[in-house]
């Protein structure tokens, strides 16, 4: 495939979350792009979008961690309708500096665990199909409002947008990823995520994900 992300599997993966109409309700036009997105954009890893062109998709917002060595520009996935009520209830912004990641996750997520992803920089870097960058998008505070896609994902081996809304959908529960449908064919990929970690605003909610997803390790031979 060239590196390139296969269009037809990754649109029948999107074809199961996606919604009729992406929510495009809130800007904040004063505000200024972090400085970590300024430098995925100029090495080209990411790329501004229009936000109309956007459709329903399980949402990631960009968000800056202080770590010893500065501050890291990171990504954390969750359910689109936890995102949208985040936005109405809170006035939640994306581009924020985050100082301490669970105390403040707690005031605009609501319910169940996230996925968190390093964007560090990295030796192997995924090339991404033009529809499957379309979908995996952050909105970054620019002077316009402006919406960036990603156009190659720095991650370790082999991590493509649908497997991580695979990994999305199965921390959320999702029924659709419990039983295989009868006519799909197995598919077997070799996949490290860098330093993903799951987030959660109650410790019950971790215990519980954390003994689901290693029972899913144990069934399908993966390797943590």
């Amino acid at each position: 495939m060239d590196g390139q992300v296969d269009s037809a599997r990754f649109d029948y993966i999107l074809s199961l979350f996606e919604q009729a109409v992406a929510d495009t309700t809130y800007h904040e036009k004063n505000a200024q792009p972090p400085e970590d997105a300024k430098k995925l954009k100029r090495n080209g890893i990411i790329t501004p979008i229009r936000h109309e062109e956007l459709k329903g998709f399980a949402w990631p917002f960009c968000l800056e961690v202080l770590k010893k060595a500065g501050w890291r520009c990171q990504i954390i996935l969750w359910p689109e309708e936890g995102d949208i009520t985040s936005r109405m209830i809170f006035g939640y912004r994306p581009s924020l500096n985050i100082y301490n990641c669970k105390k403040y996750l707690s005031f605009v997520w609501l319910t169940g665990p996230a996925l968190r992803v390093d964007l560090k920089a990295s030796s192997y870097q995924m090339p991404l199909a033009l529809e499957a960058s379309r979908r995996l998008c952050f909105w970054a505070g620019g002077a316009n409002s402006r919406w960036y896609i990603f156009r190659r994902l720095p991650v370790g081996h082999t991590l493509s947008p649908e497997i991580m809304q695979i990994a999305m959908s199965t921390l959320m529960g999702d029924e659709r990823f419990k039983v295989k449908p009868l006519n799909l064919h197995p598919y077997i990929a070799d996949t490290w995520i860098d330093d993903a970690r799951i987030l959660a605003t109650k410790h019950g909610d971790i215990t519980i994900a954390h003994h689901d997803i290693m029972k899913r390790v144990a069934e399908c031979g993966a390797i943590t």
